[in-house]
């Protein structure tokens, strides 16, 4: 999309490079099926950065806008890779600058995939634009006519991370996505990839002190009863907590530490439980 475009446009291109991520993903997946999965006993699957949105108020215009959000984030890989094509609302406000998949690509993109990987950290409250199709459009996003939000009436829809205004901690939204994708995409198996919270880095706090990450603990354990509140609904197969330790925590090196954080001890013992 950048330097080897000639004729670069930032309200299409995405839409380009992902219909061409979502070929070469399905491409994969067969050749990897087809050739070494009865050998390899393994699995193939692709991991989506996912948010919940919740509708800034009750109005159905703000309703429709939440849904409108979701689609152009999980459906816009989830409906093709489940049904062969974009959802809906991306196809009536996108156009013609939404890639087509012909009928042979739709095809292999169906089922392209044993697992979906679930990368989630924070959500946002969406509010709804005028829909107007004769708008110019500068960017990708502007197509969804929402108007994402943290807060909603001064109350934000959670607790801004320390060191992240992007990051609100609502482990509901987690619960609400997995829900989602088990409910509208035919149940599939789902791994949550990443999940965490960052903080800031302090060299001059003790070890055995650093270690005692409280904060974390907290952010962990509320995502993780989310999940439990889905697993009711048998949505989530495996909580891969892939962000216990932050950039801000690795070392000079660039190296993990090597002790074990509270989180660590706390996740294990957790999710024996459930």
């Amino acid at each position: 999309m950048g330097s080897s475009n000639k004729n670069p446009n930032p309200a299409t291109d995405p839409y380009i490079a992902t219909h061409n991520i979502i070929l070469a993903h399905a491409a994969a997946a067969k050749l990897y099926k087809e050739k070494y999965q009865v050998t390899q006993g393994g699995e193939i699957g692709i991991s989506l950065v996912c948010q919940w949105f919740e509708p800034h108020s009750t109005t159905p215009h703000d309703k429709e806008a939440a849904d409108r959000a979701v689609d152009f984030l999980v459906g816009w890989y989830m409906d093709p890779l489940v049904y062969g094509d974009y959802p809906f609302a991306m196809k009536a406000l996108v156009r013609g600058g939404l890639p087509k998949f012909s009928e042979e690509e739709q095809k292999l993109v169906k089922g392209a995939y044993d697992f979906i990987g679930v990368n989630y950290y924070t959500s946002r409250y969406a509010k709804s634009f005028q829909i107007n199709t004769d708008d110019s459009y500068q960017r990708h996003d502007q197509y969804q006519y929402v108007d994402l939000k943290v807060d909603r009436n001064g109350k934000p829809i959670d607790q801004m991370a320390k060191v992240s205004d992007a990051i609100y901690t609502y482990p509901e939204g987690l619960r609400d996505v997995l829900v989602h994708l088990k409910q509208d995409y035919n149940h599939p198996k789902i791994y949550i990839t990443e999940n965490g919270v960052p903080s800031k880095r302090d060299d001059t706090i003790p070890i055995e002190k650093a270690l005692q990450d409280d904060y974390r603990i907290e952010h962990i354990l509320s995502h993780l009863y989310a999940v439990r509140e889905a697993m009711n609904s048998r949505s989530s197969r495996a909580y891969w907590g892939l962000r216990f330790f932050s950039e801000q925590d690795r070392s000079s090196d660039g190296q993990a530490p090597s002790e074990q954080k509270s989180t660590g001890h706390a996740l294990e013992k957790t999710v024996r439980a459930m």
